[in-house]
Order: structure tokens, then C-alpha cells, then sequence
């Protein structure tokens, strides 16, 4: 995926001194920012069975992403109007790469209207950045265990009740983990932090699916809950100088749930 955004901002702001009362400053720039995204992955399955009604599921499995945010900012001279003048403290080329190597294992049982999985995997990851234009690195690994259920049961050919359970995760984004400030508003500053850790969530899930192939009324009913470890949200405080700085953290465990459904005639 790739992104360009260009904005000319402009600001006024005043500045108040203890020794010489306040004074107002005008601030143009033009900004343009480009985001580029990519991910590869490679997938191995193996299964065996182990008996009629049973067998062993074990898969393996790589990933990369990779996320560049290129950021270049001008100032526009305040002379003539139209001379710009680069802002090398505002600008940053930053790229971040996320990968991680899964192994898991899970049995099945299918028999008649049942349908069981349970396993669970191993998940090493590696979050790694670079600003392409300096000299600075971020190199973060994290080891997870991913369990995973999943149950249905078979009413008729058409009628289900489906219970699942599994837990995943969810790497920042490239500007969440940026360490160069974004100062182009001088009274909203905007730092990443290299110390963020990727979200792991938990969610159960129950699903009735009740469709009706010969064009009568259908129906299916859901429930979820999750539970969220490490949710990414922003903390906002204000500096000494009255200034607001935004930081992404890793906020307190969290649940959300919601109840669904849909009815066709």
C-alpha cells in the first residue's frame, strides 16, 4: 500500500516571557509525507491423520512486514512568500520491519454433527527500525503462545452452532514508533516511542447460522468478547511550558464485547 499526503499548514502562535511580555510568531510549511507498506508470507502445513475420526495439524509459518515513512518539511520564507527552506529537525526518512515465525500444533475430531480443534501456537516476533537519514536503530523481540479452540455443531445440513476462541496480535504502525518528534505545530507535539510492544488479543466468539437454501427466511446470531493486553492508545500531557505532547503507550488490559445479528426473508 502506498500513501502520499501533502498539507501547508499554518500557525500562529504567541509566546508569553516573564521579562518581555508576549510576542507572536507565524509559522508556514509544506509538508509532504509519503508511507509505503509491504508484506510477504510463507506458509507450510503438514497433517496426519491418527485415527477414522481424527488427525494432527502442524504448521509453520514466516512473515514481514515492512513500513517506511518518509517525511520531508519546509519552511516557506517568510520574505518572499514563495523560497523554502528545508527543516532537517522536522524531517525524518524512518523504515520499520515486523517479523515473525509461528509453529503450531492442533488436533481435530470430526465425527457426524461434531467438530472439534484445539491447539495452540509459538510465536517469535521482531520489531526492528531504522531512520534511513541518521544514525539511530530499534530492535525489540517478543515471544507469544497463541491458544486456539474452535467447536461446531451441526443442527441439519444448513443449521450450525459455531464456538471459537484464538488469540493473535497487532505491531504499531511505523508512526507510532518514530523517534523523531513531529514539532510542525510548536503547541502540539507528537512523539513515537521505541519502547511499544505489540497488541495481543483474546476473543471468544459464538455464532447460530440458520439459512434457508430454498429462498425461505435465514437468520444468524453472534456474540463476541475480547480481551486486549498491550492496547496501543495516546497519552496526552502538558510540558512545563504549557505545551501538549501525544506519545502512543501500551495501555491497561481491556474488554469490548458487542451482540450481532442478521435476519433475511
Amino acid at each position: 500500500r502506498v500513501a502520499d499526503n501533502f498539507s501547508e499548514p499554518e500557525n500562529a502562535t504567541t509566546f508569553f516571557t516573564e521579562n518581555t511580555g508576549s510576542f507572536s510568531k507565524i509559522i508556514r510549511q509544506r509538508n509532504r509525507q509519503n508511507e509505503n507498506r509491504d508484506e510477504q508470507t510463507v506458509t507450510t502445513t503438514w497433517t496426519e491423520p491418527i485415527g477414522r475420526y481424527s488427525r494432527v495439524l502442524f504448521t509453520a509459518q514466516g512473515v514481514t512486514r515492512t513500513a517506511r515513512n518518509d517525511r520531508n518539511v519546509y519552511a516557506v520564507d517568510t520574505v518572499d512568500n514563495t523560497s523554502l527552506i528545508f527543516q532537517p529537525d522536522l524531517s525524518n526518512d524512518f523504515a520499520l520491519t515486523f517479523r515473525y515465525a509461528s509453529f503450531s500444533t492442533r488436533f481435530n475430531y470430526e465425527k457426524k454433527k461434531h467438530n472439534l480443534t484445539v491447539g495452540g501456537s509459538v510465536l517469535k516476533s521482531q520489531l526492528a527500525g531504522i531512520l534511513l537519514d541518521q544514525t539511530g536503530t530499534i530492535s525489540n523481540s517478543f515471544l507469544n503462545f497463541m491458544p486456539y479452540a474452535r467447536y461446531s455443531y451441526n443442527f441439519t445440513k444448513q443449521k450450525k452452532l459455531e464456538l471459537n476462541y484464538y488469540a493473535d496480535i497487532s505491531p504499531p504502525d511505523a508512526s507510532d514508533v518514530n523517534p523523531v518528534k513531529d514539532i510542525s505545530d510548536p503547541l502540539n507535539i507528537y512523539s513515537g516511542n521505541t519502547a511499544l510492544r505489540p497488541e495481543v488479543f483474546h476473543q471468544v466468539n459464538l455464532q447460530y447460522f440458520a439459512p434457508d437454501p430454498t429462498g425461505g427466511s435465514s437468520y444468524f446470531l453472534g456474540a463476541y468478547l475480547t480481551h486486549t493486553f498491550n492496547a496501543i492508545i495516546t497519552s496526552t500531557t502538558l510540558d512545563t511550558l504549557g505545551r501538549q505532547i501525544s506519545m502512543p503507550v501500551n495501555g491497561k488490559p481491556s474488554d469490548a464485547a458487542n451482540i450481532y445479528g442478521n435476519y433475511f426473508t
